[in-house]
């Protein structure tokens, strides 16, 4: 159970499944949680949710379903425990809304991310413009499945294809939904692993190398995967006054302690269930 599900858990109420699903035979069962079964209906119902916000089907992301409705039905029945009823919340709501409201409460007693402190936030202010080179840049980028679709993809691009169109219908990246678009972006040159703000490196020397408007040349491969690149923008690097950005650097840390937190909480139940 790696930390993306552990984060995309913490905001369930999409994923849902009712009690007529998780009843099915044998046969159409995807997983068991401590003998409550989880049916093959469920699973595709959250599926076809993943796909139509963008996400590309996948081995990937069938498994992370699957691991998303473990930890859904975990809850659950944590929060069945803890006897949340007694919530306003769970009183006023009804069938689904109310597991998943029974579900908001429970995670909101249970999951205790660590307070972020102001020199936590100064210093990670710190350690981002340290690392921030001369240019930002604004790039899009597609995630293929294999190097077929991703020649197939840039075929259709020097043909005169919108990347943003087609990043919609194949990009399996989060900024699928956005047509590839990423925020500006700036790393220091040469560019070196772990410095590259999250993009893989090699995504990232190609960035650099192009010119406004300019698609990269070939797919990239990175980690197993291949990528399409376009540059929208580039510019002198902007650097923020500190008191503008705190806020949403403070915001942004204490999301990844709530990630950490719901993290450990989803091994703690895993440890202690049986799941088949």
């Amino acid at each position: 159970m790696n930390r993306t599900i552990a984060m995309l858990v913490l905001g369930f109420a999409s994923l849902s499944a009712n009690a007529a699903e998780t009843a099915g035979t044998k046969n159409s069962v995807v997983a068991q949680v401590n003998g409550t079964p989880i049916s093959e209906v469920a699973f595709l119902r959250a599926l076809a949710q993943a796909t139509a916000a963008g996400a590309s089907d996948s081995t990937e992301l069938r498994t992370l379903v699957r691991s998303q409705l473990i930890a859904r039905e975990l809850f659950l029945q944590q929060a069945k425990k803890l006897k949340v009823d007694d919530d306003d919340r769970v009183k006023q709501a009804v069938t689904e809304a109310r597991e998943n409201a029974m579900m908001q409460v429970f995670l909101q007693r249970s999951v205790k991310p660590k307070a972020v402190k102001e020199e936590e936030v100064r210093k990670h202010f710190d350690s981002i413009k340290a690392g921030l080179g001369e240019q930002e840049y604004k790039p899009r980028i597609m995630l293929l499945q294999d190097e077929g679709t991703a020649r197939s993809v840039l075929a259709q691009l020097r043909s005169g294809g919108s990347f943003d169109e087609l990043a919609r219908l194949y990009s399996g990246a989060p900024s699928a939904a956005r047509g590839g678009e990423l925020d500006w972006i700036s790393f220091k040159s040469p560019v070196v692993e772990g410095k590259t703000q999250g993009i893989p490196l090699p995504v990232a020397q190609a960035v650099v190398k192009l010119k406004k408007g300019m698609l990269a040349a070939d797919p990239i491969q990175a980690a197993g995967r291949w990528y399409l690149v376009q540059l929208d923008d580039v510019r002198p690097t902007i650097v923020p006054d500190y008191e503008s950005v705190k806020a949403s650097l403070r915001r942004m840390l204490e999301a990844r302690e709530l990630e950490r937190a719901a993290e450990t909480l989803v091994k703690d139940l895993l440890a202690n269930a049986k799941v088949q």
